[in-house]
């Protein structure tokens, strides 16, 4: 299930908060807009702060739920992602590889976690291999579950 970007509040209030972006002009060393806004924008730029302020508490539940669904959801789908990574360590020619995935959080922002899978050696046909994928998204569901109840996440 691909889910729409969840409701966040702050990210709104910013949006609103400013007038069109602006930019530097080096030449005229002025600040200029690259957007002009009309009175109509900016009153009603107006009436949304005034409605994103005074639905601030229920925004913010309705956000906190959302993360939650979605949170409950990633524990048991996870979407998993493969990668073949080369050892870091000066001088190594290893690579291993890893999945990943992201677990959501307050603010709109993602925790990426990621765990070591093993050796190339072990997983030279990863790309092809229906089965890696299955191990990879049963150790990742693992991780993720030991890490909620330890309340890391």
């Amino acid at each position: 299930m691909k889910f729409p970007q969840i409701l966040c509040y702050q990210e709104w209030f910013d949006l609103f908060s400013k007038e069109a972006d602006k930019f530097y002009d080096s030449k005229q060393d002025v600040f200029k807009s690259k957007v002009l806004e009309t009175p109509q924008m900016k009153e009603l730029r107006g009436e949304i702060l005034d409605s994103l302020e005074n639905s601030k508490k229920i925004i913010e539940e309705i956000e906190a739920k959302m993360v939650k669904y979605q949170q409950a959801f990633t524990l048991e789908y996870p979407p998993v992602y493969l990668a073949m990574l080369k050892d870091s360590r000066p001088g190594s020619d290893s690579h291993y590889l890893t999945a990943k995935t992201f677990w959501p959080q307050i603010g709109g922002k993602k925790k990426e976690i990621r765990i070591y899978m093993g050796t190339e050696e072990k997983y030279k046909n990863y790309k092809k291999s229906p089965l890696v994928k299955l191990e990879a998204r049963n150790k990742i569901i693992e991780a993720l579950k030991d890490r909620f109840e330890k309340g890391e996440m």
